[in-house]
This record gives C-alpha cells, structure tokens and sequence, in this order.
C-alpha cells in the first residue's frame, strides 16, 4: 500500500535549542528554577523525558529555547536521531532541536516511531553535514519526508510497534537485574568504594597502568575524516558500541594503511574502552576474540598493567563507583556538552584491592558475564526483528 510522503516540516514547527552562556552563571539549585534538559537526561530515560538533573535561573529562557509535554526532541550530533518525547517543562540547549506538532492530525506514538526508524536515520546521516561528527540541522529534519497513512491506519501501526518495544523493554529489564546480581558481587567482596570498608589501597589511575601513555583519548578530528572510512577493514568503534558493551557490531572500517597512522589510537582485548562526551565515563572491556581496532575522537583507551589490575574489576569499579562518578563529575567542564579532561583523568583515584582478590572476584562474575552475553545477542537478534517490523509498517505491509 502507497501512502503520500510529507515532510516533517509540514508536520511540525522545528527549531534548534539556544545555550546562555556562560551556562555556569545561569545554573540554581533554586526550586524556581527551569529544568535544564541535558543528553543525560535523555539517556536516563526510554521514551519520555519526565525530568531533569540541573536548573537554570528564569532570566535564561530568553537565551534559550522553551519545551513543554508533547513535543519531541532529536539530538543534533554525536548519536543523533533518537527521537523523545517530552513529559515536563523546561530549556533546551543548542545540541537539541525541538519539534513542537502543528496539530493534531498525527498520532504521537506513530511519529515516535517513524522518527526512530532506521530508515529516517538513514536519511538523516544521508543529509547531514560534518566530517568526523556529523550534524543535522532544522533544514535537513524539515526537508525530511516521511509516509503519513490515515489517523485510524497510524493508531493501528503504533499500536503493533508499542507492543514489539515492549517485549525489548522487558528484555532490557532482564539484561539490567543481571547487572545488578554482578553489581552485588562487587559490593559484597569489596565494599562502598566511597567509605572503602576494608581499608584498600586507593591510588591515581596511572597506578594501574604500565606507561602514562597507556591512558589516551581518541583522534583529533583533523587526523580522521569521514572520507577515509571504508566498507571493510580495521573496525573504528563509537560510543554507541561502548554503551552496548560492544554487543553491536560497527559499520565504520579503515584501511590497514589508516590504521597504521592512527596506531596510538589502537584497542586491543582487555583495554578499557570509555566514551568521554555524551554519556561520560561509561565504558566496557573490549572483548576476548576481537581483532584490534581503532577509537573514535570521542572515546578513551585504559590499558592496564595485568600484573597490578584487572580489566573486569576495574571495568566494573568505574561503572559502580558513586566516589569515581562524582571525580568524574568535578572534571568534566564544558558548558553546553561535558567532557573528560584526559590529563585529569590520570589522577583519578581507584581502589586497588590485591590481584589475588581482583581474580576472585573475577571467577565469581564469569557465570554473569556469559549470560548476559547471551541475553544481548538475543536483544540484538529482537532489535532486528524490529527494525524489519518497522520497515515493513511503514511501507504499508503490515
């Protein structure tokens, strides 16, 4: 079935958030205050944002961009796309674009969808300008067009989509409790890094490195364009497959010639790999059975002394470590978008109990670690199925 294509401009009014600067001057603690909707916020949540970490003082909205339930938001670099929909009020800053419906002719669980869509992304990350990092912009979205069936016909395909996510949802749910069976272990065998019970030794993040160098963020920008990129090759991994715990495979390659050059930026197994903008400080081991690769700019390299650290213990202590989130935390700056300072983030301190005890603990996580492996290559094999699901809805199939 053919539906007619319209485009998102026509659909919504669509503009680009707005940052008072300097953002450090605007933020309270005030409840007067107005919440100030970061990346986040939005990482925090699944579908709706419902509220916001910081505030920013009245006397800034002039400087910004104002939200209010319903509207959608789509971040406008780094991973950009992912659709929200906003379920409070508040300020956006200029990495989000806000698209406020026109009226009530569209189904909002129907332009949830569509707008996650990988064939939407597709045309987004077709349209979008940059070279490392792309970006949209209010043109590109409101240029895009999508198929717009019937009122009843949109209800119906949400529906059907509503209850696919679902069954995502709950397997994300399962995924999350064996996380935090793994978090348990760690808690019992070593205590709240915070008050650090056992007396552990506490030491700089260089303490557990063999060279200070082995502590490195990714390329420069100018030192890896979007044009080198190939189709095969040495795989170049994103924050997107660091949040995944690199259970999703990636699509950007190199030669082996642009590989050589960037070598310094290198991972190999058992490197701690974490995303230092977006979501700061996440990070996974990368995987046993993995050829070397290459990180993005966005991305930081921890290669660790084995004969001192080991990568799951140390992996799981920067995840679970409410001392190591607020040292974060104190050295991210940045006004509109946070980021990790690599210098500063030698000196974090980390607890480093005896290797002998690290083992221990690693032994006891294995059993966890190897079905959430297996739970994760299942949610992928669901992901697929849902992206085929959305293909064919939108292409009047279902």
């Amino acid at each position: 079935m053919s539906w007619p294509m319209v485009a998102l401009g026509e659909i919504f009014e669509i503009s680009r958030g707005g940052s008072p600067r300097p953002i450090e001057k605007y933020l309270t603690d005030s409840p007067s205050g107005l919440n100030w909707i970061s990346i986040s916020d939005a990482t925090r949540s699944d579908k709706i944002i419902k509220k916001a970490e910081r505030r920013i003082k009245p006397e800034g909205l002039s400087k910004s961009r104002w939200v209010e339930p319903g509207d959608f938001l789509l971040s406008n670099s780094m991973s950009f796309g992912r659709p929200y929909i906003m379920g409070t009020t508040g300020c956006i800053h200029d990495g989000w674009l806000v698209l406020k419906p026109l009226n009530e002719a569209v189904d909002p669980n129907y332009l949830y969808h569509i707008l996650g869509s990988a064939p939407l992304l597709a045309q987004f990350t077709k349209r979008a300008t940059g070279t490392t990092v792309k970006n949209l912009n209010t043109q590109i979205v409101a240029e895009t067009e999508i198929p717009l069936p019937p009122l009843p016909e949109q209800r119906r395909i949400a529906a059907i989509l509503d209850q696919a996510d679902e069954l995502r949802r709950l397997r994300r749910q399962s995924l999350s409790r064996l996380s935090d069976l793994g978090q348990a272990i760690f808690f019992e065998m070593f205590g709240d890094p915070v008050t650090n019970p056992h007396g552990w030794a506490k030491v700089p993040l260089t303490r557990c490195v063999a060279q200070a160098d082995d502590i490195r963020c990714g390329p420069f920008g100018t030192q890896l364009l979007r044009e080198e990129f190939a189709e095969t090759g040495v795989p170049l991994w994103g924050i997107k497959q660091v949040n995944r715990g690199f259970s999703i495979p990636t699509h950007e390659f190199l030669s082996e010639t642009k590989a050589r050059m960037l070598s310094n930026y290198d991972i190999h197994p058992g490197d701690i790999v974490m995303t230092r903008k977006g979501t700061i400080g996440n990070c996974a081991v990368y995987p046993e059975g993995f050829p070397p690769g290459i990180m993005h700019s966005d991305l930081l390299r921890v290669r660790l002394d084995l004969s001192k650290c080991t990568p799951a213990f140390l992996s799981d202590q920067l995840h679970w470590s409410a001392d190591v989130e607020h040292q974060i935390d104190l050295i991210s700056g940045g006004a509109i978008m946070k980021g990790i300072n690599v210098g500063k983030l030698k000196q974090i301190e980390v607890l480093l109990p005896p290797l002998e005890v690290q083992t221990a603990y690693v032994r006891r996580v294995r059993t966890v670690r190897a079905k959430q492996r297996l739970m994760q290559d299942h949610m992928a094999a669901i992901d697929s199925l849902f992206a085929s699901l959305q293909h064919r809805a939108f292409r009047g199939e279902l």
